[in-house]
C-alpha cells in the first residue's frame, strides 16, 4: 500500500472512532480517536507478542473489537478516581480503549501471559496513557476489594469467574462482561445462580445501541451487595 493510501485509511478509520465517541457523549473525541487509532496500529503492528489478533483478522479496523470496547460506556458510569480493573486484558481490549476514552478513572489491566503484559506496557508506555498500568498476574491473586468496576471481554465463563470478581469488587461495585449474542442467554443463566451464592445481585443484559456493536454483543451486568442491602 502507498503512502497516500495509508493516509486515507487513518484518517477514515480514525473519523469513524470519533463519530462512535461523539454518539457516546464523549469529549475530546478527535484526540481519543487519534490515539486509540494509534493503540489499533500497535497492536497490528505486534499481533505475534502472544496472539493479539485471532487468525484472519487484518488492520486496524473499527470493527469488532473497538465497538465491543467502547459500547461498554453506555452502561459504565465513572466518576474521578474510581479503579477499574479488566481481567484477562489480553491486547488490551477494552481496558486501554476504555482508558483512553475514561481519563478520569484508573485502569488495571490484569493479564498472566508475560508477552500480552509486555505489549501492554509498551503501549502505555508509547501512548502516554498516564490513567493506566498493567498488572501481572491472574485475578485470583489481585487483593480483595480493590476495584470500584471489573470488565471482561472473552475471559471465561461467568461460572467460573464470578465468584473471583465478586472478591475482587468493592461492595455497590459492578461487573460489566461482554458477552457474544450467541452465548449470552446461557451466561444470563449462569449469573442468575451464582451471583446470589457469592455475594452478588443479577442486574441484567445490556444490548447496545451503538451501531457497530449491535446485534452482535451484549453487556451482563452483575452488582457486588453492600452493607445497606437488604
Amino acid at each position: 500500500m502507498s503512502i497516500h493510501g495509508r493516509m486515507e485509511m487513518n484518517n477514515r478509520e480514525t473519523l469513524e472512532i470519533e463519530r462512535a465517541l461523539m454518539w457516546l457523549g464523549v469529549g475530546g473525541a478527535r484526540e481519543k480517536a487519534e490515539k486509540m487509532y494509534g493503540f489499533l496500529s500497535l497492536v497490528v503492528k505486534h499481533r505475534n507478542w502472544g496472539r493479539l489478533l485471532g487468525r484472519g483478522e487484518h488492520g486496524p479496523l473499527m470493527g469488532k473489537h473497538v465497538a465491543d470496547s467502547l459500547c461498554i460506556l453506555e452502561t459504565m458510569d465513572t466518576k474521578q478516581g474510581q479503579r477499574v480493573a479488566d481481567i484477562g486484558s489480553g491486547g488490551g481490549f477494552p481496558g486501554l480503549i476504555l482508558a483512553i476514552a475514561r481519563p478520569a478513572a484508573f485502569f488495571e489491566l490484569i493479564e498472566a501471559n508475560r508477552r500480552k503484559c509486555s505489549f501492554l506496557a509498551l503501549a502505555i508506555g508509547r501512548l502516554e496513557i498516564e490513567n493506566a498500568r498493567v498488572i501481572p498476574s491472574r485475578a485470583e491473586e489481585v487483593p480483595g476489594e480493590s476495584y470500584d468496576i471489573v470488565l471482561s471481554r472473552a475471559a471465561g465463563k461467568v461460572k467460573q469467574i464470578l465468584p473471583v470478581i465478586m472478591t475482587m469488587l468493592r461492595p455497590g461495585g459492578f461487573y460489566l462482561g461482554v458477552k457474544g449474542t450467541k452465548e449470552v442467554e446461557e451466561e444470563e443463566r449462569a449469573a442468575r445462580t451464582v451471583a446470589g451464592e457469592c455475594g452478588g445481585q443479577y442486574v441484567g443484559v445490556f444490548n447496545p445501541r451503538l451501531t457497530e456493536a449491535r446485534g452482535r454483543v451484549a453487556v451482563l451486568i452483575v452488582r457486588k451487595r453492600g452493607a445497606d442491602d437488604t
